[in-house]
């Protein structure tokens, strides 16, 4: 685990513990892997001082190798995320920049993961001592963490559509890998901001982007599902 990870991991533990254009993400990352990259600028979680970025959480190519199989495999049956928006943002690498991508990025790795744990050593996502259930809590740990980075945004008290997404996509990971009291306190932390953004009611879609709204849409169903 990297050495930025394994910090985030003790601080809260206490003890160490295809589709097409799927296809082109993976190309362009395993370009950009040969050639000389700009220096990414890690974001620091406050008081921690623990700099995190996605390379501490999964190495490039492990990445997008993951997200040919979300686009190939979950995504048709599970559209959370409104897919140009989100391609785009991956080829630019917005994650490096931007904490809620990070979150959405992580979640919908960890997602992807505990979906397919067969596949895990063919992605070449770290050693024989890591397990799913490590990336999972890992993931969970960084997306907590990385709250505080702009707590504007990223609170409970001031939430986009992005961080209900990032919540859900954790809380379908903890189920699937068994930590299921994790995954209600997920899935309970996207109820409170969906309902805090207010989008059980219909004027509240007049000011989000068409992106929002279809992601907005589709996770009121979830989530109204969820509490059936």
């Amino acid at each position: 685990m990297p050495r930025a990870a394994t910090v985030a991991y003790g601080h809260l533990h206490r003890a160490p513990s295809i589709s097409n254009v799927g296809r082109v993400v993976l190309q362009t990352t395993i370009a950009a892997s040969k050639a000389a990259r700009p220096k990414v600028i890690p974001m620091t979680i406050p008081f921690l001082n623990i700099k995190i970025t996605l390379d501490e959480f999964c190495p490039p190519l492990a990445f997008a190798a993951v997200m040919v199989d979300f686009f190939d495999e979950i995504y048709p049956i599970a559209p959370l995320v409104h897919r140009p928006t989100y391609e785009n943002a991956l080829k630019n690498r917005l994650y490096d920049t931007d904490p809620e991508f990070l979150q959405l990025c992580v979640a919908m790795a960890a997602f992807t993961v505990t979906t397919f744990p067969q596949r895990l050593s063919s992605y070449g996502w770290g050693g024989p001592d890591l397990t799913v259930a490590h990336i999972v809590e890992l993931a969970s740990v960084i997306v907590r963490l990385n709250r505080g980075i702009d707590k504007r945004r990223t609170m409970v008290e001031y939430p986009t559509v992005a961080a209900v997404v990032s919540r859900m996509g954790l809380s379908y990971s903890c189920h699937h890998s068994g930590e299921f009291n994790n995954g209600w306190s997920h899935a309970n932390e996207a109820v409170l901001m969906f309902r805090e953004l207010g989008l059980y009611r219909a004027e509240a879609y007049t000011g989000l982007t068409r992106a929002g709204a279809v992601i907005s849409r589709r996770m009121f169903w979830v989530l109204y599902i969820m509490q059936m």
